[in-house]
């Protein structure tokens, strides 16, 4: 029995390289300081589908910090839901096979979580 997935890369809000902030505990009128560009997603490229061998429902959610050489960090790797442990092994060797294109603020990359649902069908 194939199983059909379907992957919806979203990726979290923040990145997860904190940048330092002071606050000396004083109210202060913050409108003038310059705001964060927005972080465009890290996004995944076109490379070896996704094997599944193992029949049976997939219902999970997949994230990994994805570096901005746009490779995986597999020390990140997390599966949270429905997946049977061959499944989650056959996730863990495509992501690491996988390229993705960078998360970038104000045009340069930097690492973000890259976060995708899987149903099965």
């Amino acid at each position: 029995m194939r199983v059909r997935l379907m992957a919806v890369c979203v990726v979290s809000a923040g990145v997860l390289v904190s940048t330092g902030c002071a606050h000396n505990g004083t109210s202060a009128d913050t409108s003038s300081a310059p705001k964060e560009a927005p972080i465009r997603p890290p996004k995944i490229l076109p490379g070896p589908p996704m094997r599944i061998t193992s029949p049976g429902r997939v219902d999970a959610t997949v994230s990994v910090l994805v570096r901005a050489d746009g490779t995986p960090d597999m020390s990140t790797f997390r599966v949270t839901g429905l997946v049977s442990q061959s499944t989650w092994s056959d996730l863990r060797s495509w992501i690491a096979q996988s390229l993705f294109e960078p998360a970038r603020q104000a045009g340069i990359p930097v690492p973000a979580t890259a976060k995708m649902e899987l149903r099965s069908q």
